[in-house]
Order: structure tokens, then sequence, then C-alpha cells
């Protein structure tokens, strides 16, 4: 499924969320447009993941609202339109009994329905999406008996299974291997040049990100700004220091 060029396909406006009483971000504004490949930075503890929650439903903000494909996020049902990959994903399936290809598929349960046997087509899909991360040949073996960095593109397979519109990826690269990240850089490229997927992925890699991301963002010190060529250069170097005010 590919979104209309130039449309939003995330709104956040306004949003503050505290954990603990304490603030993480306050007022925080940007806008995702369809084509987009966005990569958000920011120190552990900056609030990234949390913004990824927000942006989902999963948590409330203290104040702001999100408007995932021109809808309101908590009135938003078409799920099928955004694939997830969470940080913990991987490490939490080598728990399951299932092989890959099960664990594809199991995103393809809205069409096919919970109990119902697989359509053909349904496996196809399973397989296409394991043949783009490089996973074909382990479409059999169980998750738990691969590596790390396998099973992250078994995962990353079910969530562009259901062809979606929007990627979203919360620190997708996080205890894999080199060739592995190189792998999955190369292939969210590709997918977001040749087919217009949006992407939007929560990651330390500046580098990576400022080779492959359209927009790079940075949440430090509770705001969110869009970094330029010129911070983005300072920001690989460690040494940027962002201007007050600012927001998206």
């Amino acid at each position: 499924m590919k979104a209309m060029k130039g449309l939003p396909v995330i709104q956040a406006d306004d949003l503050s969320f505290r954990r603990a009483g304490e603030p993480v971000f306050a007022r925080v504004s940007f806008s995702v447009y369809a084509g987009d490949f966005v990569a958000i930075l920011g120190a552990n503890g900056a609030g990234k993941s949390t913004l990824l929650s927000l942006v989902l439903g999963e948590l409330t903000p203290e104040t702001g609202t999100v408007r995932l494909f021109n809808r309101e996020a908590r009135r938003f049902r078409d799920w099928g339109q955004i694939g997830f990959l969470a940080q913990d994903a991987p490490a939490e399936a080598a728990a399951f009994p299932a092989t890959a290809e099960e664990i594809v598929r199991a995103n393809l349960y809205a069409r096919t329905g919970w109990g119902r046997a697989p359509r053909a087509a349904d496996r196809a899909g399973a397989g296409a999406a394991l043949e783009a991360v490089g996973m074909a040949e382990y479409g059999r073996r169980l998750i738990g008996h691969l590596s790390g960095g396998q099973r992250q593109r078994v995962m990353l397979a079910r969530a562009l299974a259901g062809e979606p519109a929007l990627l979203l990826l919360d620190e997708p690269t996080a205890g894999v291997d080199e060739a592995s990240v190189t792998g999955l850089f190369q292939l969210l490229t590709r997918r977001n040049r040749e087919s217009g997927l949006t992407v939007v992925m929560v990651t330390h890699d500046a580098e990576r990100a400022a080779a492959c991301a359209s927009r790079v963002l940075c949440l430090e010190n509770g705001s969110l700004l869009e970094l330029d060529k010129t911070q983005l250069e300072e920001e690989l170097r460690h040494r940027h220091r962002h201007p007050a005010g600012g927001f998206l």
C-alpha cells in the first residue's frame, strides 16, 4: 500500500509527556509526509521511543494531539497501513515456538482471520517478505534457533508483509551485527526510493542516518529539532549545539 506523495501521514502538535512526574519533552510538534525517510536521533532517555508510543496511541500525551493519515490517532483503526518494529521484538520473538514463516504470516491474520488456514496468497506474501530481507531459506527454521541479526530481519519481514504505507522502527539495529545493519539500511533506502514507503526510524546511528534519511530530527533537552546539513555535520562530530527554540 502506498500513501499519496506530499500528504502528511503523521501530524503531531504540541505534544508534552511526563514520566513519573518528570517532564520528558514539552510542546513537541512535527509532521511526516508520504515518501519521507525520517531518522530520529537523541541520547538514551531523551524520549525517542516514548515519541513513537505516543504516535501509535500506546501512551496518552499530557498535552497535544496526533493525527495518522489525517485522522485522530485515538480514532485511527486502519492499522494495516502501519508496520511497526519494536526495539525488543527480536529478543521477545525468540521465546515463541514458531517458524520464521509463521512469525511473518502472523501479521497477515487481519486478512485471513484468526484460526483459519493461511491462504496461498498469504504464504506467498510471507515468502516474498522473507526473501526481501534475505531470509527466504530460513522460513521453516524455528525463530528461537536464529541469531539476533537473523531474528531482526524476520521481524522486519513481518512488519513489511502487509505492505504498509508507513513503517515505524524503534532502534532496529540494536544488538545486531554490522552486516545486518548495513543490509537493513540498504533495504529501507531501496523501499523508500523505489516504492515510496514512508519510514520513521529511531536510531543512534547518525552516520548512516545522514547517508540514507531524507530528514533527520533530534530530541534534545525536551525539544525536537530538524537538523540542517551543517547541524548534522556537527552532530556527527559530537560537537553540536542546537539553537534555542526551533520547534518544528
